[in-house]
């Protein structure tokens, strides 16, 4: 049996010390969120979702650095030979490797849950909140002066029911009145939106099921109106946003697990914070918006757009089966390279 190695592993991934500063840096972003006033303007929905978002964003980068960089410090362990006093009975190196990212992604799991947590008794309240059933990217070629700023077709999820953009403005008037149009077939619905800076649009989509035609026009004002983003989001039928955090803690879930096997596998051969600090810098161009295959692919390439849905009230989209394929190779791969690197009671003394 592996477990106690796994348990071992585990403790050492989450000891006292990363539990008090995890406790502590929740408790001080809880206690802000909850006593802060409300900003004049902002509405209780928004307010709710800044506050998961924001922690989840700040509490879940530092349980990700704490606990990649201790699953780093495990193979360092295991090449110093220390297994084995602890593993009770002769290990092969795959046992030892395997043990090991199970009770250090156990450890990381938990500690996310507890993330989990804390966004929620930050966000104070439950609102009804739409997921995210889908995207379609979008671009236009319209000129500043076109009152047509963009056409397409796109196909939707038969479960989405509101298509919405984000839109950009440039002042060379106060504001423009735009409409936002979607057709299916012969029937239409239609939303008008005065826009004056930065601002989502959103339209209910006609019955149906299949593509839909989409035209965004700009119907009075000079304002110049342009795609802020590269993408246009499906949105299905609402539901507690509580389940924003469970979608968000699904996401984190894969990105923990490749991120400590590709740790561990690291630290086998490299010094524990060079092998933490590449595992952790594979997922920046993710976070910087890289729209290579890499990146949109990897097991945290959709993390990036679950924050963003998190911030605007709206319930992440579930991790595609893609991602949990990659996260399987990245798993398989820092294991192998651990297996490869560490020492055990086979090795030459």
């Amino acid at each position: 049996m592996i477990a106690p190695l796994a348990a071992l592993a585990a403790r050492r991934v989450a000891p006292p010390s990363t539990r008090w500063i995890v406790a502590v840096a929740a408790a001080a972003l809880v206690w802000n969120a909850r006593s802060g006033a409300a900003p004049t303007g902002v509405s209780a929905r928004s307010l709710e979702a800044l506050a998961r978002r924001e922690t989840w964003a700040a509490l879940g980068a530092v349980v990700a650095a704490l606990a990649v960089y201790r699953t780093a410090c495990l193979a360092l362990d295991w090449r110093r030979r220390d297994a084995d006093a602890f593993a009770g009975a002769p290990r092969s190196r795959f046992e030892v490797a395997l043990a090991s990212w199970s009770g250090a992604g156990l450890a990381a799991l938990v500690l996310a849950l507890f993330v989990g947590a804390a966004a929620e008794l930050s966000a104070r309240s439950s609102h009804e909140t739409e997921r995210e059933v889908g995207r379609a990217s979008i671009a236009s070629s319209a000129a500043a002066n076109d009152d047509l700023r963009f056409a397409a077709t796109l196909d939707a999820p038969s479960s989405a029911r509101w298509l919405e953009l984000h839109l950009g403005f440039i002042a060379t008037d106060v504001s423009a009145l735009v409409e936002l149009r979607a057709e299916r077939g012969e029937s239409v619905t239609v939303h008008e939106q005065l826009i004056s800076s930065r601002s989502r649009m959103r339209v209910a989509l006609p019955a149906g099921d299949g593509s839909v035609d989409v035209r965004l026009t700009r119907t009075d004002g000079r304002g110049v109106v342009f795609l802020a983003s590269g993408e246009a989001l499906f949105l299905g039928a609402a539901h507690s946003s509580r389940w924003a955090s469970v979608a968000l803690f699904a996401h984190a879930a894969l990105a923990l697990a490749a991120w400590c096997a590709l740790a561990l596998g690291l630290g086998a051969h490299l010094p524990p914070t060079l092998a933490a600090a590449s595992a952790l810098a594979l997922s920046v161009p993710s976070f910087l918006g890289e729209s290579a295959a890499w990146s949109r692919w990897s097991p945290w390439g959709a993390l990036p757009d679950a924050f963003e849905a998190l911030a605007i009230g709206v319930t992440p989209a579930w991790p595609a089966a893609s991602l949990a394929a990659s996260t399987a190779v990245a798993v398989a791969l820092g294991l192998a390279l651990a297996t490869r690197g560490l020492h055990t009671w086979r090795s030459a003394r």
